[in-house]
């Protein structure tokens, strides 16, 4: 059974009640360009957000451009911005448990346009993030953790790790990665334990994690479109969404993907570049660019539900 959801929509400093993250675009490499960079408090209060957890119903992070970290203690009625020591993008946030967390990112360099990964942790509850030294990985865009030593992350690729797939089994001090070809990086993933999962990126290109392999997937059904979203509900069950309109779900953990059993709404069909998603048993809600529409079905896509906001600035996460 589920209970009430409870949302929250970041726009700089003004938090309302939805478990999601809006931002206006920017171009990535203009904002992680210059480094360091001076960062007044509007700048921070103004920063574009990309991903929000709560480990429960009262205390919640969200994370974004120029270093941002908001933590929340009241279920969202009110953010603080705590200090995080690094000034770049920061993509993904995870926890395993009530104490040990973990935000994924990275900066692009002016000159040579290679990348560097940035990791922070904490072990007290998100009072405190420490940067772990991890300057050979290239930049995260998502972070995977099962306990408080085992997980993945994925992200930009490079001479050094082509595959753009990176595992730790020490909590992210040290990280290994794939045997695999040259990638182009990965835009999102979801691991299901710490040898399976599903990765997705730019250009259309998806593919299958098994043990220490990556399988690509040939030949996908949504062309070149650009993928935004990956969630797997079970070692099974997934589902991936993206550019133009793009859905479509898996049941065999990633390795084959079809659309959903029931279209779209015509309103939001081809309308929507979708890249917020978010599952809980049957469950699903998808939003994205405009955030003016947040989709909604509780069997698997047989129906769907759409629901109105207030605003259109971007959905970043649910």
């Amino acid at each position: 059974m589920i209970s009430k959801s409870r949302f929250v929509f970041a726009r700089g400093q003004i938090f309302v009640f939805l478990i999601m993250v809006l931002a206006a675009e920017v171009k990535l490499p203009l904002l992680m360009a210059a480094r360091p960079q001076v960062r007044t408090a509007e700048m921070l209060q103004d920063a574009e957000l990309t991903d929000v957890k709560f480990v429960d119903p009262d205390r919640g992070w969200a994370v974004g451009d120029r270093g941002v970290i908001w933590h929340t203690v009241d279920g969202g009625r009110h953010w603080t911005l705590q200090p995080s020591r690094v000034d770049c993008r920061l993509e993904s946030i995870q926890f395993v448990d009530g104490q040990h967390g973990w935000i994924a990112g990275g900066r692009t360099h002016p000159y040579t346009h290679q990348s560097e990964g940035v990791l922070l942790v904490t072990a007290d509850g998100g009072r405190r993030w420490t940067p772990l030294p991890i300057v050979t990985l290239p930049a995260l865009r998502e972070i995977r953790f099962f306990d408080q030593r085992h997980g993945w992350a994925v992200g930009a690729s490079s001479a050094m790790y082509p595959a753009g797939i990176f595992r730790t089994r020490d909590g992210g001090r040290s990280w290994s990665t794939l045997p695999s070809g040259r990638t182009t990086g990965w835009q999102t993933a979801d691991f299901h334990d710490h040898r399976h999962g599903a990765v997705a990126g730019s250009g259309g290109q998806a593919g299958w994690v098994t043990g220490n392999e990556l399988k690509p997937l040939a030949n996908p059904p949504w062309g070149s479109r650009t993928l935004r979203s990956l969630r797997l509900a079970s070692p099974t069950e997934g589902w991936l969404v993206g550019d133009q309109g793009l859905v479509f779900v898996s049941h065999d953990g990633g390795n084959r993907w079809q659309p959903p059993p029931a279209s779209l709404p015509r309103s939001v069909e081809l309308q929507f570049d979708f890249q917020a998603l978010a599952l809980r048993g049957k469950h699903c809600w998808i939003a994205g660019t405009p955030g003016s529409r947040v989709l909604h079905t509780a069997d698997g896509g047989q129906t769907w539900e759409v629901f109105s906001t207030p605003q259109s600035l971007p959905l970043k996460a649910i």
